[in-house]
């Protein structure tokens, strides 16, 4: 059964390039396989006797009186229950704000808002702070971290409403601001992030699993760091509001804050030195570059040339989309054999129109009209199978794409004017579905260039 929900429309779609689809899609599904959460954790998590190890670190359960399981994020549901598979009645009780509600052996999960938060995300995070204050000295709190950690658990400092907060991810989600920004803000907004989980949890033992979906894997940047040091600043939190002119779109009461914090009258985020940080230990089990490295192998087995361009792609999507499709294009006259050039990270998008997309969609929708002079097929996909408000993961483009849209009387560039992807690609049928993965390790582009020339026309 396909993963792609829709892969016998995506193939069909495009007969002159149904054999460079097939390539990408197949790839798109592999990949999709090999970042599953069950799988990941199977292979980087065990437990045998009393001890729970974690990659490389290793944790002697007999040692501590007491298990707590804390988290949010999109993974973390599937976390949890892996967790739970292994750990079973060691574990005392556990709560998890994500994305769907369940209940595994005395772990707690509930389905919070994203993206969006809501009161079930409000509710679910004072339990989780519960259960961190609960835990003593000798006991282990382990901790459950994905992307989308920062909307799904989600604590307003207490000068600051719940309303506030959604104002602000609504300003978060127009702008064109970087990830590490919007989380220096968030930061200094919570009673949770910024390494004020730890705080929570300390004196007692703190393990964090983490699925990293930021560029760089900086822990203090995923899910805005509740369990890592933050070295970011009230005053940087300022800085970025007006650098991307949302200062005046502020509310007054998170103006007031980061004012008053920024002159040193509320206590910073805790740093890399404070005690708290004593015994809390934070562990990376998956990341969009392990990915990128398997997708690589899978290429170069099937018999084709294949380069990772990189796998901290940041920028506006579409223009990273073009750079993307010129970069590949020169760098596959290198080779002799069909090229595929692999990228990954997370772009952004300015919204000015008020159409519907994503981030993914926007790349692909940005490259129609320069891959229809070349012979190429390039696909743009987020890893948590969701693209912006859309239910598509991403779309898929080649160098017939123009000719079918203009057929249909569609002119690529009125949709990209509206920022309204998801219904270009919806009309042709070259939104790619896989529904939520229960993942999230950001986005891949594949572009594939074959050393036969299709005509695009």
């Amino acid at each position: 059964m396909h993963k792609i929900k829709n892969y016998q429309m995506l193939l069909e779609n495009s007969p002159h390039f149904i054999r460079e689809r097939k390539v990408v899609l197949d790839l798109i599904e592999e990949t999709m396989a090999s970042i599953d959460t069950d799988k990941v954790m199977k292979e980087k998590v065990s437990f045998d006797g009393n001890i729970l190890k974690i990659v490389d670190k290793s944790f002697d359960l007999s040692k501590y009186k007491h298990v707590y399981v804390i988290g949010a994020g999109k993974a973390t549901w599937k976390m949890a229950k892996s967790l739970n598979d292994l750990l079973g009645n060691r574990i005392k009780e556990g709560w998890i704000n994500s994305f769907r509600d369940a209940t595994f052996g005395n772990i707690r999960v509930i389905k919070a808002g994203h993206p969006i938060p809501n009161q079930i995300s409000l509710e679910g995070t004072k339990q989780i702070i519960r259960i961190a204050k609960k835990a003593e000295k000798e006991d282990l709190v382990i901790c459950l971290i994905s992307g989308g950690g920062s909307t799904l658990m989600i604590l307003p400092a207490e000068d600051i409403s719940l309303q506030d907060m959604i104002t602000m991810n609504r300003l978060f989600l127009k702008s064109d601001m970087r990830i590490q920004y919007i989380n220096c803000i968030r930061k200094h907004l919570s009673q949770i992030k910024g390494g004020l989980l730890a705080k929570a949890v300390h004196p007692a033992n703190l393990v964090s699993i983490i699925i990293s979906d930021v560029v760089g894997d900086k822990i203090d940047v995923i899910a805005s760091g509740p369990t890592a040091p933050d070295s970011s600043q009230y005053r940087k939190a300022i800085e970025y509001l007006k650098k991307f002119w949302l200062w005046r779109k502020t509310p007054a009461s998170v103006k007031r804050r980061l004012l008053r914090g920024a002159k040193g009258k509320i206590p910073e985020t805790p740093k890399e030195h404070d005690k708290i940080f004593e015994k809390v230990t934070n562990i990376i089990i998956l990341n969009n570059y392990a990915s990128l490295a398997a997708m690589r192998a899978m290429v170069i087995n099937q018999g084709m040339d294949c380069e990772i361009y990189s796998n901290q792609i940041e920028g506006e999507a579409r223009v990273v989309g073009l750079k993307l499709l010129v970069e590949a294009d020169q760098l596959s006259k290198r080779y002799k054999k069909d090229f595929i050039l692999l990228s990954g990270g997370e772009t952004t998008v300015t919204v000015k129109g008020d159409g519907k997309g994503g981030r993914n969609q926007e790349l692909g929708l940005g490259t129609v009209g320069k891959i229809a002079h070349m012979s190429a097929v390039i696909a743009s996909f987020g890893s948590d199978g969701i693209d912006g408000f859309s239910k598509a993961a991403g779309a898929i483009v080649d160098s017939r794409t123009m000719q079918r849209s203009q057929k249909l009387g569609l002119d690529y560039h009125d949709y990209l004017e509206n920022n309204d992807s998801n219904h270009f690609f919806k009309i042709l049928g070259d939104e790619i579905i896989t529904g939520h993965t229960g993942t999230n390790v950001m986005d891949f582009q594949i572009i594939y260039i074959p050393k036969r020339t299709v005509n695009a026309k």
